[in-house]
């Protein structure tokens, strides 16, 4: 029964397209921090200047593909970081030669050691949404893609009275997948 499984498992994923497995960097064009506290009793601005993580994609046919990402932001207060995991579709719109323009959509969590040093909320997790585009270039079997991503983070992140977090999130990241 298992090897059956495995089977169906194994001739599904082939039918769906390749998997595209690698890397995304970048920077964000907004800060992810507004604020901080620190011990003088004040607020100081903060965040993070690189964005860092694998991406996994899976390449559907007539252009569609599912990515899943794992991004790391370091944060510059003592509690230190903050993972956001997309979770998108791609459309990647069909044009003859070497680049192939896309469009990303769909929601992204977000786990902030701020949100929790503060205790701001009933956990340090969170959500958005996210858009963006792109575009792809094709270099033997190794696929690069600049992109620019906007997310609109949910929920209330602020800490008597001033906000920690900035619900609008900017950034531009550059994909590497093989």
């Amino acid at each position: 029964m298992r090897s059956f499984l495995i089977l169906c498992f194994s001739s599904n994923v082939a039918f769906c397209g390749p998997l595209g497995v690698g890397v995304k960097a970048g920077v964000p064009a907004t800060e992810l921090v507004i604020s901080s506290y620190h011990s003088s009793g004040g607020f100081a601005s903060s965040g993070s200047r690189y964005v860092i993580g694998p991406a996994v994609e899976l390449r559907l046919p007539f252009g569609i593909g599912i990515e899943g990402d794992v991004l790391y932001r370091h944060v510059n207060h003592p509690s230190g970081s903050a993972w956001e995991i997309p979770v998108l579709g791609k459309f990647r719109i069909p044009v003859r030669g070497r680049f192939t323009p896309y469009a990303i959509g769909g929601g992204s969590f977000q786990r902030n050691d701020l949100l929790r040093a503060f205790q701001v909320g009933p956990s340090a997790t969170t959500s958005g949404f996210v858009f963006g585009g792109g575009v792809e270039a094709k270099m033997g079997f190794i696929r690069l893609g600049p992109e620019v991503r906007y997310t609109r983070w949910t929920g209330d992140f602020s800490f008597r009275g001033f906000d920690l977090v900035n619900r609008n999130q900017l950034e531009v990241l550059v994909g590497a997948t093989f």
